[in-house]
């Protein structure tokens, strides 16, 4: 009976053994990570005056002693206690290559302690340059938002370049200061030149507040739509008189719809 009960106990002992072994290795590896958070709490404490690129950060985590393994995080000896080694000048290539890695570095460098940048949060955006299918001037009213889109994807348009001003296409009108139409163009023509855009779609919407909203129509939904129809057409004959070579449609959005400028019929072009 003794026997059998041997293989049982040493069975027992072994699992024992191997679980303690375990739970110390968890806890060496929380020990690390605590300490590299440490690590990293200090030295951006030290360097609060700048803020470097995230491979000049890491470099001098590793110069504190940190170093990253497979299995977890260990430590090295820190840097001030490392045996200093003989140092051997660089030959001429490798000269040139550290110098070529300096100019490359990006450093966020600011000149005082009051005018500090730091990262709120990691996203990746696409590095990938686009041409525009459109330019869109438009009024940065949010609760249009969602139904620019839509339009946007109803018409194929995928990529374009949004232009926000106060009242969209209504400064191209000329119903504002032409300092305000003259930007407006110039940010047309920026996104010709930056984004080969050759379409632009001019948008006004209701109750605008750069109009007076509903209220300066007496409230008549109708009466607000003519007016913004009529300037459309003189924001459409303006910027097609500026830059002849655009293709350019108008669009007047409500709270029931979409509405596109007619310009097939002259009877329906107001001057």
């Amino acid at each position: 009976m003794i026997t059998n009960i041997l293989p049982v106990m040493g069975c027992w002992l072994a699992g024992s053994v191997i679980l303690n072994v375990m739970l110390e290795a968890a806890a060496v590896v929380d020990r690390a990570k605590l300490r590299k958070r440490q690590i990293i709490g200090n030295l951006v404490q030290r360097r609060s005056r700048f803020m470097v690129s995230p491979g000049e950060l890491k470099g001098s985590i590793r110069r504190e002693g940190f170093v990253p393994s497979i299995f977890g995080v260990r430590f090295s000896v820190p840097a001030a206690r490392q045996p200093q080694k003989k140092a051997h000048p660089p030959s001429r290539g490798l000269d040139l290559f550290l110098q070529d890695v300096k100019k490359r570095i990006r450093l966020y460098n600011v000149p005082t302690a009051r005018c500090l940048i730091r990262k709120v949060f990691h996203f990746e955006s696409p590095r990938a340059r686009y041409k525009a299918d459109a330019a869109i001037v438009w009024c940065f009213d949010h609760r249009f938002d969602v139904v620019l889109h839509k339009l946007t994807k109803r018409i194929g348009v995928e990529f374009f370049d949004p232009i926000l001003v106060a009242g969209g296409a209504k400064c191209l009108a000329g119903d504002d200061l032409e300092r305000d139409r003259q930007f407006v163009l110039e940010q047309v023509r920026k996104s010709m030149e930056l984004h080969g855009t050759h379409t632009v779609l001019l948008m006004l919407h209701s109750d605008c507040g750069a109009y007076g909203g509903l209220a300066s129509f007496d409230n008549d939904t109708a009466r607000e739509a003519e007016h913004h129809r009529q300037d459309l057409h003189r924001a459409v004959d303006f910027l097609q008189a500026q830059i002849p070579e655009l293709t350019i449609r108008g669009f007047f959005v409500d709270f029931e719809g979409v509405w596109e400028a007619d310009y097939s019929k002259d009877s329906a072009i107001s001057a």
